[in-house]
């Protein structure tokens, strides 16, 4: 921060005492045609937020398929997965989907989920149903607005 005298101080609690470096890491890249927002935002994400993989051991007992799959997907590309994760409130068989349209556009979009669902609704950002009216599941369609982030909640079956 600047002191009144006009001297500048570091707070190492805050800044790294002593680094002059700002590190910043970008991409150019080319393209013919308009340019495309959710291609490039897609790019961004995997840059800054790269995918982490765990590799679990085979169950010969499982009831997964034993070639590649999805166990959900997302159409169109201009929609992308924000978050998954399980309900806040604890409920055994209910999982929090985000969604965000990266495009700019008014959007119709459809998840596809390996795993049956039982019930879906459209949420608010607190994460409870925001009525007793279910959205169709298997596959769930939802419409998006230009950039919306669409919170869901999903119910599994037991």
């Amino acid at each position: 921060g600047m002191a009144k005298d006009g001297e500048i101080h570091t707070y190492p609690d805050i800044e790294r005492a002593g680094t002059p470096y700002r590190f910043f890491h970008f991409y150019l890249t080319s393209e013919e045609g308009d340019f495309d927002s959710a291609a490039a935002t897609r790019r961004a994400l995997e840059s800054h937020v790269p995918l982490q993989a765990l590799e679990l051991p085979a169950q010969p007992d499982g009831t997964l398929p034993s070639t590649p799959t999805s166990l959900l997907r997302i159409e169109p590309a201009n929609v992308r997965i924000v978050n998954l994760k399980k309900a806040d409130d604890q409920a055994p068989n209910d999982l929090i989907l985000r969604l965000q349209e990266i495009g700019g556009r008014e959007t119709s979009a459809t998840v596809h989920s390996f795993f049956p669902i039982r019930a879906a609704w459209i949420a608010a950002l607190p994460e409870e149903k925001r009525s007793g009216k279910r959205i169709p599941a298997n596959p769930i369609e939802v419409a998006l607005s230009p950039y919306e982030t669409l919170t869901l909640r999903i119910t599994l079956p037991r």
